[in-house]
């Protein structure tokens, strides 16, 4: 079995984000609303390390839509350095 560790502790999945619903456990009732939205944006809120960006990366590629997808990691790195705020 393959072990990865999470903030140095063992745990038995791995953290990074999913690109399968086979990886992707008790969401579907979210992952099925999202795929059903008419708006053309959708934002995604929620705690750090909660599936927000496995739910998004399956929806797009279960609807096969022509998509973007940013993520705004890079943008608190740089807010963080120069103390800009956005």
């Amino acid at each position: 079995m393959l072990k990865f560790l999470l903030l140095g502790v063992e745990v038995l999945f791995d953290p990074s984000p999913k690109r399968d619903r086979k990886d992707f456990f008790d969401r579907e009732g979210e992952l099925e609303r999202l795929k059903t939205l008419s708006s053309p944006i959708a934002l995604t809120l929620g705690l750090r390390r909660t599936g927000k960006s496995s739910l998004i990366r399956i929806a797009l590629g279960e609807l096969g839509l022509p998509n973007s997808y940013l993520t705004l990691e890079s943008f608190k790195r740089l807010t963080s350095r120069t103390g800009t705020s956005f």
